[in-house]
């Protein structure tokens, strides 16, 4: 993990704006003069880039999944719903039928 130093919180501040973090000119100024300092070989600066570019594609929302909200207004969806217990004294079979697969 890369660490810097701050002189100052001012030259350093980090503005957390609906979860993007925004770095002032001068810290990112910082932050380029020590990654140049660094002594990496080719394969460890590529896998820096790909971090670096990567960043901000990893914060954006994933559309597949739901909120915790979402998830309990759906499983108190399924709980009013059709119910797929066995009823009392119904065989394997015959909740099987009772379902549509046909055996």
């Amino acid at each position: 993990m890369l660490s810097m130093r701050a002189h100052s919180a001012r030259e350093t501040a980090l503005c957390n704006t609906e979860n993007t973090y925004i770095m002032t000119t001068k810290a990112m100024n910082n932050l380029w003069q020590y990654l140049q300092g660094l002594s990496l070989s080719r394969r460890n600066r590529k896998w820096l880039a790909e971090r670096l570019i990567s960043f901000d594609e990893e914060k954006k929302a994933d559309p597949t999944l739901m909120t915790k909200a979402q998830y309990f207004a759906r499983l108190d969806e399924a709980e009013q719903g059709e119910s797929h217990a066995m009823l009392h004294e119904e065989n394997v079979a015959d909740y099987l039928k009772r379902r549509g697969y046909d055996i």
